[in-house]
């Protein structure tokens, strides 16, 4: 919990991964705070997840949560996981996409 309360923090400092920060992410003035609130939490989580690659066990370590906070958590705030493992298989070359689907190969090769 202290994890995702730092990186909140640093979030809201605009300096979080070093990337500037999209108000328009947020929301804008006329939107409530807890709903920019939960948009923070949402890309804290979904920025978590891409740099485990999806795997909600190791996010939740890395975050400083229980596995299932971390699922109640997604599922409350609509976080697509399945997307991000296919877009960090796409980034590591293990997918490739094309108008027939999308095919993937393993990561290593069967023994």
């Amino acid at each position: 919990m202290r994890e995702l309360r730092n990186a909140a923090d640093r979030f809201v400092l605009g300096v979080l991964d070093g990337k500037t920060i999209n108000k328009s992410g947020l929301g804008g003035a006329d939107v409530s705070l807890p709903r920019q609130l939960e948009n923070i939490e949402r890309l804290i989580i979904e920025d978590a997840l891409r740099r485990k690659q999806g795997d909600v066990q190791t996010t939740a370590a890395l975050l400083g949560l229980p596995k299932q906070t971390l699922y109640d958590k997604i599922k409350r705030l609509g976080v697509n996981v399945d997307g991000i493992k296919e877009g960090s298989s796409l980034r590591r070359g293990l997918c490739s996409s094309t108008d027939a689907g999308m095919t993937c190969r393993r990561r290593y090769p069967p023994a």
